[in-house]
């Protein structure tokens, strides 16, 4: 819904509408329309980890994880892609205070998921290079999803690998769609 209305139009009765609720339940709930918002940050943001902290701790070496990262990223980010936006493009600036844009947790589960086995000779990048790659790829992400190009976000899954790969001194993989 905040896809269509943006923020600044979501209201409790909005809410009960789409939600076919009465305006009681939603009061029982939760305090306000800004409790409602942080929830929803919540839980999306909780599934974004999720998927990216399971296709971390799967078995295999570190360029191989990083791939699926990204792919379980974008999975999850194309099964909710209404949710996806509310954290990757409006995010923490919706809520009273405005809070960090990204959530920092799922920035350190990324930044952790993306970090690859390096070359040899490749001095490895300093700790924040890999942040700054996964705050590169959720920007790319909720570019595409401003774009409304929810639908074919899969296809940017090589190219983020590459450029991760490339960035932080991989060496190329077989299934690198440039090798």
């Amino acid at each position: 819904m905040v896809r269509e209305i943006g923020l600044g139009g979501l209201t409790i009765e909005r809410i009960t509408k789409r939600g076919k609720m009465a305006r009681s339940t939603v009061y029982e709930l939760f305090d306000n329309r800004a409790s409602v918002v942080r929830f929803a940050l919540s839980l999306g943001n909780e599934k974004l980890r999720t998927a990216v902290d399971d296709a971390a701790s799967a078995p295999g070496d570190a360029n191989i994880r990083m791939e699926r990262v990204i792919a379980a990223l974008l999975a999850a980010a194309e099964a909710e892609p209404a949710l996806t936006t509310l954290c990757l493009v409006q995010g923490g600036a919706a809520l009273e205070p405005p809070a960090a844009t990204l959530d920092p947790e799922l920035l350190a589960a990324l930044a952790k998921g993306l970090l690859t086995d390096r070359s040899p000779g490749y001095p490895a990048p300093v700790p924040c290079v890999d942040e700054l790659l996964a705050c590169g790829v959720l920007s790319v992400i909720a570019d595409r999803l401003r774009q409304g190009e929810e639908e074919r976000l899969w296809e940017l899954g090589p190219e983020l690998v590459e450029i991760i790969a490339l960035a932080g001194g991989a060496p190329r993989s077989e299934s690198s769609p440039r090798s």
